[in-house]
């Protein structure tokens, strides 16, 4: 018997179920015909109205819902990676800006990667890195300006 993962309007994926306790969310209100359900074997995702056995009440129309749309994360990620590479053109601005851009990067990472996109790891990891490196910067050199922060290294390179 299939079992499936009920993706629900807060985000959450609950199951796998049976169809007995889909029917029974049906019936609580819990599962509408526009609700995405996911096969447990099954990366594939199809609205619980497309599928056989679920038992609808009498009188329910499905044009009364409105579809649920679930993000597939690609603007967090792009974010996390637009936030990386925003750092490293602007590397004129202060530490300041590049630990702001590296905690922005870092949690629009985390977003993507909960949401199934898994090379947001990387973002994640370079973005703190970034954030690591620009504290360190501004905690060695009390500089809050990159050219003050290349001319205290060149200093401590010619002593």
């Amino acid at each position: 018997m299939v079992r499936y993962y009920i993706h629900a309007v807060d985000g959450q994926k609950y199951g796998p179920v049976e169809l007995d306790t889909v029917n029974q969310w049906i019936a609580e209100g819990r599962v509408v015909p526009t609700t995405l359900l996911q096969p447990e074997n099954s990366a594939m995702q199809v609205a619980a109205s497309t599928i056989d056995g679920l038992t609808w009440g009498q009188g329910q129309t499905f044009d009364s819902y409105s579809p649920q749309t679930l993000s597939n994360a690609h603007y967090e990620f792009v974010g996390a990676w637009a936030c990386l590479g925003a750092s490293f053109v602007l590397c004129c601005l202060p530490p300041g800006a590049h630990i702001s851009l590296g905690i922005g990067g870092m949690v629009l990472s985390v977003l993507a990667y909960r949401k199934g996109k898994t090379l947001a790891l990387l973002a994640l990891i370079l973005n703190l890195l970034l954030a690591v490196v620009a504290v360190v910067a501004m905690r060695t050199t009390g500089a809050f300006n990159p050219m003050e922060f290349m001319r205290h290294l060149r200093d401590a390179q010619g002593q």
